[in-house]
């Protein structure tokens, strides 16, 4: 005779066995502990059977899964047979700056965090402008290396430039730009200038559009740049 077992505490199905064949009655059979004749229902997604003495029951089984706490977002797992708690949801929160909505039912942009997040937003480009100054700058299409002891370099040599041995080389990667005059050591400078003032105003510019926008923009805007 088949036996369906369960957990001595959660009751939760194990499992299906035969029992033992009672040899001081004929015909009948021994039940051991935590088992029952009667067979469970079948189960679906995310459910479990659980004996409650008298007949199996379905309950939401969803251990193992993870879940943010709606108001603090700290993700944790859930151990117990039931529900997921209403003070729970297993959808994660799409950033640092969303908070749950209970009106909504979902992640919103979390409107406090605005400020930090343009500055984060806008320390962002501040790092981007360095690097285009470092690395962006094209003489003669050979990349010319920006570096604030470059750039003092080229400003003291500028100065000196009538006193300097032509032709006079700039490293340029692997390569040199080879400046024959103070005429060219002039061009060479001036062009330096004026793509060092283009990154510093394109950056202006992209942090000035940054503060008319809502949270919910700058949230995107994050996550497309």
């Amino acid at each position: 005779m088949k036996v369906y077992n369960y957990d001595g505490i959660t009751k939760e199905y194990l499992g299906v066995a035969e029992a033992a064949a009672n040899p001081l009655e004929a015909g009948k059979f021994l039940i051991p502990a935590n088992a029952t004749q009667l067979s469970p229902s079948q189960v679906g997604a995310a459910e479990v059977a659980v004996f409650n003495g008298d007949n199996w029951e379905l309950k939401a089984d969803y251990r193992g899964t993870e879940v943010w706490n709606k108001a603090t977002q700290e993700r944790s797992i859930i151990k117990e047979i039931g529900e997921v708690p209403e003070t729970f949801t297993i959808e994660p929160p799409p950033s640092a700056y969303h908070k749950w909505s209970d009106t909504s039912n979902e992640y919103v942009a979390d409107t406090s965090k605005k400020q930090e997040l343009l500055q984060l937003l806008k320390a962002k480009i501040d790092v981007e402008t360095d690097e285009n100054i470092l690395n962006g700058f094209l003489y003669e299409d050979k990349s010319v290396k920006l570096s604030l002891e470059n750039q003092m370099n080229y400003k003291a040599e500028y100065d000196m430039r009538e006193l300097l041995t032509y032709p006079h080389k700039i490293k340029a990667g692997n390569e040199y730009v080879m400046l024959e005059s103070s005429d060219e050591y002039a061009a060479f400078y001036v062009a330096g200038v004026q793509y060092i003032r283009s990154c510093i105003e394109a950056g202006w510019n992209q942090k000035d559009t940054l503060d008319s926008k809502t949270t919910a923009e700058l949230i995107e805007y994050m996550n497309n740049s």
